[in-house]
C-alpha cells in the first residue's frame, strides 16, 4: 500500500518535471527497495528522475539504476546529517520540482538543505517506520528526543506520507497537529483527518477481522453461497439453460 500512496502523492507531477529522490542506502533494506520499485513507474510518466544516495553500505540494488533513465548522484556522505552541503548544491544547480525523501531523518536533512538553498521545491517526505512499533517500551526521554524534533521540521514538509497499521492514538494526533498536509490513518484512531479501509475487508469477504477494521457487510457469506450454487447448476447441467445459451440461426 506505501508504493499506491507514494504515487498518489506525486501524482501532480506532470510530464517534463523533474522528481529527485533523496534515499539513504543501509544495504538492502525494504525502503529501499519500495523506493527503487516505484521510480520506474514514474519515469514511465515522463518525469526525469535524479536518484540521490547516501551509501552506507554496498548496495547491490543500486545497479537496477544502470540503464534506466534515472541519473545518479552519490551524495560522497556516509551518515544523513552531512549530506546537507551536498544537497544544497544539487537543489541550487538542479532545481527539481519535488524532492521526495525516505526516512525521518533523511527528511530532516532535506529541511535544511531546502531553506539554506531557498529554492521552491516541493518536498514530499515518506516514513517508512511505524512509530508506536519504534517507541514502544522507550523511556521517556527516548521517545521525546524521536518526536520534539518532529515539531519544527515536518510542519516545513509539504506532504508527509507515513503507511503503517495501527499508530497508537496519541502518536496519530501528536503527527496529525504538527503537519500542513492531511493525515491518513488505517487503525490509527479518529485523530487523523481521513482513514484508509479496504474495500474486501469492509465488506466482509474474510472471516478474519483486524483490530482496525470495522464491517459494514458480510458478502462474503453471500459470495460462498452464490459460488456453491453456481458449481450445482453446473454439474446438474441446469446452467446454462435455453436462455443463456447462444443458437446458430440458419437462413435458407
Amino acid at each position: 500500500m506505501g508504493t499506491e500512496s507514494t504515487l498518489a502523492a506525486l501524482q501532480s507531477l506532470k510530464p517534463g518535471t523533474r522528481l529527485a529522490v533523496l534515499v539513504s542506502f543501509s544495504g538492502a533494506g525494504g525502503v529501499e527497495r519500495r523506493i527503487l520499485n516505484l521510480l520506474p513507474a514514474i519515469l514511465r510518466r515522463g518525469v526525469a528522475v535524479d536518484l540521490l544516495a547516501i551509501i552506507r553500505k554496498p548496495t547491490p540494488e543500486l545497479v537496477r539504476v544502470e540503464g534506466s533513465g534515472m541519473r545518479l548522484f552519490d551524495l560522497g556522505v556516509t551518515h544523513t546529517g552531512l549530506a546537507v552541503p551536498a544537497l544544497v548544491r544539487y537543489l541550487v544547480k538542479e532545481r527539481p520540482t519535488a524532492l521526495l525523501v525516505a526516512k525521518d531523518r533523511a527528511i530532516r536533512a532535506a529541511v535544511l538543505a531546502k531553506q539554506l538553498a531557498r529554492v521552491d521545491t516541493r518536498l514530499v517526505g515518506r516514513l517508512g517506520t511505524n512509530l508506536s512499533a519504534a517507541l514502544e517500551g522507550k523511556p521517556p526521554l527516548a521517545r521525546w528526543r524521536r518526536t520534539h524534533p518532529m515539531r519544527w521540521f515536518y510542519p516545513k514538509v509539504d506532504q508527509v506520507i507515513a503507511v503503517s497499521e495501527g499508530v497508537a492514538e496519541d502518536i496519530a494526533a501528536e503527527i496529525s497537529s504538527m503537519v500542513r498536509a492531511p493525515t491518513i490513518g488505517i487503525g490509527a484512531s479518529a485523530q487523523c483527518d481521513g482513514q484508509i479501509l479496504v474495500t474486501d475487508d469492509m465488506l466482509g469477504m474474510f472471516d478474519w477481522t483486524p483490530k482496525f477494521v470495522r464491517r459494514y457487510a458480510e458478502l462474503g457469506q453471500v459470495i460462498d453461497q452464490a459460488v456453491c450454487q453456481y458449481a450445482e447448476d453446473v454439474k446438474a447441467r441446469t446452467f446454462p439453460a435455453e436462455a443463456e445459451t447462444y443458437v446458430l440461426k440458419r437462413t435458407s
